[in-house]
């Protein structure tokens, strides 16, 4: 997985979107428009996402290589990831 864009050249975090790959990097899939924070989980069972721009009170998850993608609301008011 990946934050990046399309084109010449690499387009600002904040313009970007983030892409998945399931080839080594042959080819890209964009998986959510905008940025996210990703993490996998269980040696890639489950990839986890959540908006890296944001206060959010969600977090999208897939269990099948990120072909779906489910919502999970979490029960505190709101959280911000920070790096």
């Amino acid at each position: 997985m990946g934050v990046g864009s399309v084109g010449s050249t690499l387009a600002p975090y904040d313009e970007s979107n983030t892409y998945m790959s399931t080839d080594a990097g042959l080819t890209w899939t964009m998986v959510h428009e905008g940025p996210y924070l990703y993490e996998f989980g269980d040696s890639g069972s489950i990839i986890v996402v959540v908006d890296d721009e944001q206060v959010t009170d969600t977090i999208l998850y897939s269990t099948d290589m990120g072909q779906t993608w489910y919502v999970l609301a979490i029960s505190v008011f709101y959280i911000y990831i920070y790096l």
